[in-house]
């Protein structure tokens, strides 16, 4: 056998040699994290007087992103809207008593609809909060996202209240 051919030969040993199984073990990376799943977990509305606010509380089970998208008729109407982590009453909220982690109020422009967004939100008890300054009585729908990691999306819509702005 000359040089050449014995070279190849090894080469060629070596390479099915390195292809084989060594009996040690091998590395294997993590399965990938769920994707996340985005749910509707709230989708009411109703007839909002002016210097009304309507108090929305519901439940959430999972940790996730909140989206909250409130809209209404008239677009000359000013719409405020905060949302408050617990159960907030009107007698709390004009006492400055609720836990706010998030508002949206208009800056001498009308964004239609409104949207909030708290991104890594306990799960628990929230509470809406939508005020119709007017000029007009108004209807408005609200739906409210869950975004979690996990694929749990529960809520539970806890009751609804109607309130003047004035203490």
């Amino acid at each position: 056998m000359n040089t050449r051919a014995m070279i190849l030969s090894i080469a060629t040993a070596l390479l099915v040699s390195a292809c084989g199984d060594d009996g040690s073990p091998t590395s294997s990376s993590p399965p990938p994290p769920p994707p996340p799943v985005t749910s509707v977990v709230l989708d009411t509305g109703g007839l909002l007087r002016t210097g009304f606010a309507a108090f929305i509380r519901f439940q959430t089970n999972a940790r996730g992103g909140l989206e909250t998208n409130v809209d209404w008729t008239h677009r000359n109407n000013t719409v405020f809207i905060w949302l408050a982590k617990g159960n907030c009453r009107p007698r709390q909220f004009f006492d400055g008593e609720c836990d706010l982690r998030i508002t949206s109020t208009p800056l001498n422009e009308v964004n239609k609809p409104r949207r909030l967004t708290l991104p890594n939100a306990d799960s628990g008890q929230y509470t809406l909060i939508v005020f119709n300054r007017g000029p007009k009585d108004d209807t408005f729908t609200v739906e409210v996202f869950l975004t979690t990691t996990s694929g749990a999306s529960a809520v539970t819509l806890i009751e609804s209240e109607f309130a003047a702005m004035q203490p």
